[in-house]
C-alpha cells in the first residue's frame, strides 16, 4: 500500500477478539436467522444458512482459534464474505459475529503489524490498529477446510 493509499475495512467483533477484513470482501450482513446444523465434520463449521436459495457454510472463527463456541445473543449477525480461492460453490461463506462490524478507513500510518505473531489456525496475522489488535483471517485455510466438506446441510 502506497503512503497516500487508503483502504476501507471492517472491524468485526467476535467473542473475545476482533478481526479486520477489506470492505470489498464483504457481500452483506444478515441477521442470524435459521442455521441448519452440520454433521459435525469440523468444529468451526456451525452449519448452513440459505441465501438466495443456496446453502452457504457458517463458521465460527472463535472455534478455529481454539475458543469454545458459546450461544449467541440477539446482536449476533452473519457476515457473508466472498470466497477468494475459487474452491467454494457458491463462492461465499458466512462468519458468525457478535454484532455489527465497524467501517474503518485505514492507511499505512494507522495499520501496523503486531509484534506478537503467535496465531491459531485460521489466521495469517495480527494487526496493530490504534488501541486494537485485530486478527486477519486466513482465507486459504478457511476455504480449504470448507471445500473438503460436503457442500450441503446434513
Amino acid at each position: 500500500m502506497a503512503v497516500d493509499e487508503e483502504l476501507y475495512c471492517l472491524l468485526v467483533p467476535l467473542d473475545g477478539f476482533k478481526i479486520i477484513l477489506p470492505r470489498d470482501l464483504v457481500v452483506e450482513v444478515l441477521n442470524r436467522g435459521s442455521i441448519e446444523p452440520a454433521s459435525g465434520e469440523t468444529a468451526c463449521l456451525l452449519g448452513y444458512r440459505t441465501r438466495n436459495q443456496q446453502p452457504i457454510p457458517v463458521i465460527s472463527l472463535e472455534v478455529a482459534a481454539g475458543l469454545p463456541h458459546r450461544p449467541t445473543g440477539n446482536k449476533s449477525r452473519l457476515l457473508v464474505v466472498h470466497a477468494v480461492t475459487g474452491r467454494l460453490e457458491p463462492p461465499y461463506f458466512a462468519i458468525l459475529t457478535l454484532g455489527y462490524p465497524y467501517l474503518l478507513r485505514i492507511d499505512p500510518r494507522t495499520l501496523r503489524t503486531h509484534e506478537n505473531q503467535k496465531l491459531a489456525p485460521g489466521f495469517v496475522s495480527r494487526a496493530q490498529l490504534g488501541g486494537e489488535a485485530p486478527l486477519i483471517p486466513d482465507f486459504d485455510w478457511i476455504e480449504g477446510v470448507l471445500a473438503a466438506l460436503r457442500p450441503v446441510p446434513a
